[in-house]
């Protein structure tokens, strides 16, 4: 038990007589508070407000999927997120 207190004491008196990792242990967290502070200091504010979203899609007519899809964008639409179906359908294809 003596021996883990003379171990600690020895590695505290190393440390404190490297000034370079003495600096170092003092500056590194007061600079990452000060980075993180400002570029965190808006992120957890309660006044924010999102604009309306419209979600546009297309499905596929053959494709139960893309039903189900549908079915669930009419029930999902309300105040702050609408669904709008595409008047036209494009079909993509990968090339490759």
């Amino acid at each position: 038990m003596m021996m883990i207190f003379h171990i600690m004491l020895k590695a505290i008196k190393l440390t404190l007589r490297d000034k370079g990792f003495f600096l170092y242990m003092m500056i590194f967290p007061l600079a990452l508070i000060l980075v993180l502070g400002s570029v965190l200091q808006n992120a957890f504010s309660s006044d924010v407000e999102l604009d309306k979203i419209t979600v546009e899609y297309t499905i596929q007519k053959d494709n139960p999927l893309g039903k189900a899809f549908d079915s669930f964008a009419t029930e999902a639409s309300g105040k702050q997120v609408t669904f709008k179906k595409s008047g036209q359908c494009e079909v993509w294809q990968r090339s490759g």
